[in-house]
């Protein structure tokens, strides 16, 4: 079993109440790393995501860019959108209602709630669930997954990602930050390995239709020079398909 110990949800309500305010500038075109990662991994969700959806679930909206992206490439009928933070809430609902008026979209429903609970409490189904930027700050890999299986539909896919704590410079960021963030937020981030995560896949019952890695993420490297770090990721990004720090998995229940 890869779960690791529980981690503290007050906590990490906090983090988004204290950091909120910039999280939408992560995925303008700043040219920093950081920004670029955000953007790639906006890309990639679209990429991956089906072109016609019936039932969408985005289980950590965060401040709406990817569900966004989704719903811009995408012939979707029903929209439910997560987030445990009021704060993250509040900044997906002022850019995804315009974004819905616009793209003559359906009415999306909003839902503040801790991911477990609503998954546990709902019986609705979907066919297509996000599920990105969320496992680092929640743990229990096992129960996520196991709970996320329940709620998908017949041949409903699960776009899933994970920074992978194998990559050298993941392993080095971690070893040279982890005990300050926990001392400064409260709670640990869950980290893990390409193979615990395919281990968990597997126990869980499901399938890798499709991967794509993306990021190097130099450690410290938008500290050093934001634009410099931009210039490195984008040239690197091919290489990054292969040696990238993060990964969404495309997922299908078996």
């Amino acid at each position: 079993m890869t779960d690791r110990p529980h981690i503290d949800s007050s906590k990490v309500q906090q983090l988004y109440a204290e950091t909120h305010k910039g999280y939408s500038a992560l995925f303008t075109k700043q040219r920093s790393g950081d920004n670029f990662c955000f953007n790639r991994r906006v890309d990639v969700v679209r990429e991956l995501a089906p072109t016609r959806i019936l039932g969408l679930l985005d289980c950590a909206v965060g401040s709406g860019e990817v569900t966004g992206s989704v719903l811009s490439n995408s012939t979707v009928e029903k929209v439910v959108v997560n987030d445990f933070s009021p704060h993250m809430m509040s900044l997906a609902r002022s850019y995804l209602i315009p974004k819905s008026i616009e793209d003559s979209i359906p009415a999306i429903l909003f839902n503040q709630d801790d991911i477990f609970h609503y998954l546990d409490s709902t019986d609705e189904e979907f066919d297509c669930i996000l599920c990105i930027g969320l496992i680092a700050h929640t743990g229990r890999l096992d129960e996520l997954l196991s709970s996320l299986r329940r709620r998908l539909s017949n041949n409903g896919v699960l776009l899933f990602q994970s920074t992978l704590a194998n990559h050298p410079f993941v392993a080095l960021h971690r070893c040279l930050t982890q005990k300050r963030y926990q001392r400064k937020f409260g709670y640990p981030i869950a980290y893990y390995t390409e193979r615990e995560l395919l281990d968990a896949f597997a126990r869980n019952s499901f399938t890798i239709t499709e991967s794509r890695k993306f990021c190097i993420r130099i450690p410290f490297g938008d500290k050093i020079s934001k634009r410099a770090n931009y210039h490195c990721e984008r040239i690197l990004c091919n290489v990054a398909q292969t040696w990238g720090s993060e990964c969404i998995y495309k997922l299908l229940a078996i």
